[in-house]
Parts: structure tokens; C-alpha cells; sequence
């Protein structure tokens, strides 16, 4: 599926700008395929470095997002501070009630 996403939205590595910037879609692409290359580019990098296992989705109920984890140890669970707060708050009042 990745390397679909890569061929379809024709992600390759070029400079552009000056200063150059790396930029990993064509120059005429539009934003969703510009974004869409970026994207695509990033995570089969995080990937192809055995990084892979750091992609983790968000442990909070009702919450779908996706974050990298930079944690010394790999024991990130939330993708933020607030869904970190939310769960521990129903977890509180769970024992509470209990």
C-alpha cells in the first residue's frame, strides 16, 4: 500500500528553493499529491530504518491519532497531554465508583 501511495503521487527526492530544500514531490504537483508524496516519503523512511515500531496509535478511548515515539524507552501510550489527562481521570473515577 505504501509503495503505491509513493508511485501514484510520483514522490522523488529533489531540491528546490533557495536556500535548497529537500522536497520529495514534483515541482507541478498539487497540494494533496505534494502532501500526500511528503507523507508517504516520511513514513517509508521511518520504516526502511527500523523505525517502524514507534508508529503507535493514541491508547485513549474515542481517539484515532497516530504519533511517533520519541520516548527513551518506547512506553509512550497517548499521542498528547490531554488524552493522557482524560484517560487517567476516567480511570480515577473508575476506581472511585468502585
Amino acid at each position: 500500500m505504501l509503495n503505491h501511495c509513493l508511485v501514484r503521487h510520483a514522490a522523488v527526492p529533489n531540491l528546490r528553493g533557495d536556500p535548497p530544500v529537500l522536497a520529495f514531490h514534483r515541482p507541478e504537483a498539487d497540494r494533496v499529491d505534494a502532501w500526500a508524496a511528503d507523507a508517504a516519503t516520511a513514513l517509508a523512511m521511518v520504516i526502511g530504518v527500523g523505525q517502524g515500531v514507534r508508529l503507535r496509535s493514541c491508547d485513549a478511548s474515542g481517539c484515532d491519532l497516530v504519533f511517533f515515539d520519541v520516548t527513551r524507552n518506547a512506553s509512550r501510550r497517548f499521542c498528547g497531554v490531554s488524552c493522557q489527562n482524560r484517560a487517567k481521570a476516567s480511570a480515577y473515577r473508575a476506581r472511585r465508583r468502585a
